[in-house]
């Protein structure tokens, strides 16, 4: 009788032990400070933005696999007040740049400070101090369209006043070879950055020829 109270007590014991955790878990689970990430809304941090694409008979995954790579994201500081700006990089619409004012707060400044961009398929996003006069400046790769002058990448220089001026045939980086990303690096140590452009042709699968079983028949009705 005794062994039977125990193991009953016991049990009680261990019930209320795991109800304790459960709550403690879910308590610590509302507390905003003890969990790693926190989702804040675009109403909270007035980044706007969405990558929309509207396929037709010319753009789409038949014609150019290029179609879903989507777009870049840079993080930089453009205004070298520590707190990071977001740029956002988009296929078929403007380029968006929020200007971070804190506190997870930020502003759209995309047209003042001239990033929009036009009708070219931005693609990777790159960001570098490519003059070396320590402020940050944006570089895309663009790729997709058909017509060439939309194929040219576009460098983004920092005028140090939250605008930007588009320099990339100044710098001779107005490469239009359907660019997918570009990575800055020292390659030859001279203290200049030099520039490694990923391209991607688009895949002419119409002129493909491929035979697979040359002797293999087949009848269809």
């Amino acid at each position: 009788m005794i062994k039977q109270i125990f193991l009953a007590a016991s049990m009680v014991s261990f019930i209320l032990a795991c109800n304790t955790k459960k709550q403690e878990k879910t308590t610590s689970a509302n507390d905003e400070s003890s969990v790693g990430f926190i989702l804040k809304s675009p109403a909270q941090t007035g980044v706007h933005f969405s990558n929309i694409l509207t396929e037709d008979d010319q753009i789409n995954y038949l014609n150019n696999e290029a179609v879903y790579h989507g777009a870049g994201v840079g993080v930089l500081d453009i205004n070298n007040d520590g707190k990071m700006d977001l740029f956002f990089a988009s296929n078929q619409g403007d380029n968006k740049l929020y200007l971070n004012q804190g506190n997870f707060k930020f502003e759209d400044i995309t047209s003042s400070a001239g990033v929009a961009g036009g009708a070219e398929w931005a693609g990777g996003v790159s960001i570098v101090d490519l003059n070396a006069d320590g402020w940050d400046d944006i570089y895309i790769s663009c790729h997709l369209s058909a017509e060439e002058s939309l194929r040219k990448n576009k460098l983004y220089i920092n005028q140090k006043n939250n605008t930007f001026i588009e320099s990339a045939e100044k710098y001779g980086l107005a490469d239009a070879s359907r660019s997918i990303h570009a990575v800055f690096f020292d390659y030859d140590l001279d203290n200049d950055l030099d520039a490694f452009i990923l391209n991607q042709p688009p895949s002419d699968y119409q002129s493909r020829n491929n035979i697979i079983a040359p002797d293999l028949k087949f009848n269809f009705i």
